[in-house]
């Protein structure tokens, strides 16, 4: 078997509808594979939501300068 990486798709190749939704599915399928996630899932998912946040913050960051880009050309 390959490391769990290879096995689980990014969350950017399924294209998932809702992130959440995503992290439900992922976790409970990392469970069914490993019964010892019941130990590590709350790490994982704590990293999972962190991540989550900074691509919020980035995206939120790019929307605004593109918002400035888009009002330094109408002027």
């Amino acid at each position: 078997m390959g490391s769990l990486e290879k096995m689980e798709p990014c969350w950017w190749e399924t294209k998932p509808k809702y992130l959440n939704e995503w992290l439900y599915e992922w976790r409970k399928r990392l469970y069914h594979k490993n019964p010892r996630t019941k130990y590590v899932e709350d790490y994982e998912l704590s990293r999972i939501y962190a991540l989550k946040q900074e691509l919020q913050e980035k995206i939120s960051i790019q929307k605004q300068t593109f918002k400035g880009e888009n009002r330094e050309k109408q002027v």
